[in-house]
């Protein structure tokens, strides 16, 4: 098993978010000891996508932490897709598929799934985060991947991503409360296609 850690870490309004996010899968891969490869904003292509993701065979998660719509996956800063729908949406089959961007859930992870990816980790409404709590939304961005790494199924793995954020939710709450709503359309949004029962490994 081998994970690509794919983050937009420069020129945008969540670089430094996606950047805490990929440090932090990357920690979790390393204790894990999962290989992994990152993927920064230079490299954001669909073509450079395409090589490294035929190198594994679908033995292979892939995470990406970047801005999103409801038919791809984008580099903000050259406006390019690097994963859509129309490119390379048959790349990736057995593949699991870990993102935090805004509206994917919608059509891609569903045609990605429909495509032979196992399990489909996104959103269907836009995915926010608040700069003055990076690293509380960063800990609930990844709590599913972190669950999955130690051994949980899919389904419970959600279980506890929606626990952590309304744990958080329920702290935030008593002192910043738009914080604390803009985590529970997070919570709200959260999507995944696929089995419930299957395991990483």
């Amino acid at each position: 098993m081998h994970t690509i850690i794919a983050f937009d870490n420069k020129g945008n309004d969540l670089s430094s978010f996606f950047q805490m996010c990929g440090d932090e899968t990357r920690s979790m891969s390393i204790k894990a000891k999962i290989d992994y490869s990152n993927i920064e904003t230079e490299e954001l292509t669909s073509s450079f996508i395409n090589t490294e993701v035929s190198k594994f065979n679908g033995d292979l998660i892939f995470i990406a932490y970047s801005h999103g719509d409801e038919t791809c996956l984008y580099n903000s800063s050259t406006k390019e897709d690097y994963v859509s729908e129309i490119i390379n949406h048959d790349i990736f089959e057995n593949a699991f598929i870990y993102t935090f961007s805004c509206k994917t859930s919608v059509s891609l992870g569903l045609e990605l799934y429909k495509n032979g990816v196992r399990s489909y980790w996104g959103y269907k409404d836009s995915a926010w985060v608040v700069m003055e709590y990076l690293d509380e939304f960063c800990k609930c961005a990844t709590k599913g991947l972190m669950s999955l790494y130690e051994g949980n199924t899919v389904g419970d793995s959600i279980d506890q991503m929606i626990q952590l954020h309304s744990d958080y939710i329920d702290k935030l709450y008593q002192t910043d409360p738009q914080a604390a709503g803009i985590l529970v359309q997070n919570r709200e949004s959260l999507d995944v296609h696929g089995d419930k029962d299957i395991r990483l490994f």
